[in-house]
This record gives structure tokens, C-alpha cells and sequence, in this order.
């Protein structure tokens, strides 16, 4: 029997999730896998919960995998606590949690491992087959594992094509996460040229500003719906997923090529358009980069103020 403290403590995450205070519903999940005790099967579902909160919403790749690959650390467990699971929920961790993986995987061999597992389980996903055809396909033309990881995280969205983005912009910057951290630990795999590395982070930054568009509308409709988050501190709740770009951007922008360079002086001033400090530690680090694009630019800085000005307005009537 799953216990109901635990379950408590997922309801109050998705809660959290749902109304954009990201932090807090990490927190919840942590709790939740914290009071499994020596209870392994329990402790796989709290695992996968934080690995999904991690993948599909803050954007995390490197936590994500590392999560799910714990919770994958006794199929036994997991798959008997899962089974308690589907009847509570509606749904299976376990078949999420080797469907999701693969995205996060490290290599083809791993990938494939997970996918033909799945498809050996009882309901697997309709498409699984023609999933393990395509990176077998991949392989055989003798694409790098990035590349098939970087066309995993085109599926949930695109740039140019409106119609084809799906909007799941959290889910893609975890892929994208993986890519570049592990190309900075130069991973069998992850060998990129200079334009691929460059072109890959443009795409994690701008990712990462359209999520947090989504978890801010998702905030301001709870406010103007009547829930009491005026004593809230949305920033320090929704700019974890910030933190990882950031840190993959500042070590990259030394080796900035400067065709790009135009490009990434405009994020920045998206980014300094914030009307609250963004790790201000690494924003200065990167303000060094960009001396003509300080936050005093009074284009941005009119944004910046106008935004807060919302929010403070929200957060009032909000009280």
C-alpha cells in the first residue's frame, strides 16, 4: 500500500507545478521520496516523480536521468509499487520512466536497451517499434548520438513553424542540457563542431525564455483567478530554470565566434530585461561579455519596469 503522507506530498507538487512555483514542487517531491525510508519500491516512484518534474518542467536533463536511472535501480521494486500506482493514479511511472530515459540516454546502446525493454512490457506505447527502427536507422548512417538527441527534442518544439511547436519547451531545454553538458565532459558521442555548439545553445537560451513565459502566465492566471499568492516570491520559485543555461552560457561565450555574437548580445538584453535580479553572480560574469548591452538600455529596462509594475499590481489585488 502506497502511503498516504507520500501521496499527499505528490498532490501538493502538482499543485505547486500548476500554479508555476517550481521550486516548492521539487521540494514536495524530495519530501516524498525522503519518507520511503528502506521502502525501495516507494522509493523508485518518488525517483521517477522528481524525474519527471525535472524533464518535462524544469528543464534539467542531467538531474532527470540521474533521477530516473536510480529509480530504474531495482526493476523488481519499482515494478511492484508501480503496479499500486497505476491503480491509485490512472497511469504507469515505470513505463514513463524507461519511455522518458531514452531521450536523456547517453548512448545508442543505452537508448535501445530501454526502448526494447519497454517494448517487451505489458502495454507498451503504439509507436515504440518505430522508434527503436529510427535510431537503428540513425546508427546505421553513422549519425552522433547528439544529433539524434537534438532531433528527440525538436519533436516538442520548433522555432519557425507554429503549427508544428507543441510547446513543450521544458522538455526539449532537458535534451538540449544533456547535449552540452556532456559535450563540456567530451563524451564517446557528444563530439560537436564550433557552429552545432554554438547553434544548440542559442536554442537552450531561447528555450529556456519561453518557459518561463509559460510558468509566469501560469502564476498570473492563479492570481487572477483569486489564489492568495501575493506573499509569494515568484522569482526565487520560477528562475531555477534558469540556472543551468546560464552556467552552459557563461562557459561558452569565451569562445564565442563572433558571427554570433550579435546574437547572443541580444539574449542578453531578453535576459536583463527581467525586472528582478537572475542569479546576478552570473549575469555580471556575462554582463562583461556584452558592454553595449547593459541593463541601463532604456528599451529594455521600460519593459523590465512596466512588467514589475504588473506583477506588483497582481500580487496586491492577489493579497
Amino acid at each position: 500500500m502506497i502511503k498516504r503522507d507520500f501521496l499527499s506530498l505528490y498532490h501538493e507538487s502538482l499543485q505547486c507545478k500548476d500554479l508555476g512555483l517550481l521550486a516548492s514542487a521539487l521540494r514536495k517531491r524530495q519530501e516524498a521520496t525522503a519518507r520511503a525510508g528502506g521502502d525501495k519500491g516507494l522509493y523508485a516512484l518518488g525517483k521517477a516523480n522528481e524525474a519527471m518534474l525535472l524533464g518535462h518542467h524544469i528543464g534539467d536533463g542531467l538531474k532527470a536521468y540521474a533521477a530516473a536511472k536510480e529509480a530504474l535501480a531495482d526493476r523488481e521494486s519499482f515494478a511492484k509499487a508501480d503496479a499500486e500506482w497505476e491503480k491509485e493514479r490512472g497511469f504507469s511511472l515505470l513505463r514513463d520512466c524507461l519511455g522518458f530515459i531514452v531521450y536523456w540516454s547517453e548512448s545508442y546502446k543505452e537508448a535501445l536497451l530501454y526502448c526494447e525493454e519497454l517494448q517487451k512490457r505489458e502495454n507498451p506505447p503504439p509507436d515504440i517499434a518505430m522508434t527503436i527502427q529510427q535510431i537503428h536507422d540513425r546508427q546505421r548512417e553513422g549519425k552522433s548520438w547528439w544529433e539524434v538527441q537534438k532531433a528527440f527534442a525538436h519533436v516538442f518544439f520548433s522555432r519557425n513553424s507554429p503549427e508544428r511547436d507543441l510547446g513543450k519547451y521544458a522538455s526539449a531545454m532537458a535534451i538540449l542540457h544533456c547535449i552540452l553538458a556532456r559535450e563540456e565532459g567530451q563524451k564517446s558521442g557528444y563530439e560537436m563542431d564550433e557552429e552545432s555548439v554554438f547553434d544548440l545553445l542559442d536554442d537552450y537560451l531561447a528555450l529556456s525564455l519561453r518557459s518561463y513565459c509559460v510558468i509566469f502566465k501560469n502564476f498570473r492566471t492563479a492570481i487572477d483567478h483569486g489564489v492568495p499568492l501575493g506573499h509569494v516570491d515568484g522569482p526565487s520559485e520560477q528562475f531555477i530554470i534558469f540556472e543551468e543555461p546560464l552556467k552552459q552560457w557563461l562557459r561558452l561565450m569565451p569562445e564565442c565566434p563572433e558571427k554570433w555574437k550579435p546574437t547572443f548580445q541580444s539574449r542578453y538584453k531578453e535576459f536583463m530585461g527581467s525586472p528582478f535580479p537572475m542569479y546576478p553572480s552570473l549575469m555580471r560574469q556575462l554582463g562583461a561579455f556584452f558592454p553595449k548591452a547593459k541593463s541601463g538600455d532604456r528599451r529594455y529596462l521600460l519593459v523590465g519596469v512596466l512588467l514589475a509594475l504588473g506583477i506588483v499590481l497582481s500580487w496586491f489585488l492577489g493579497r
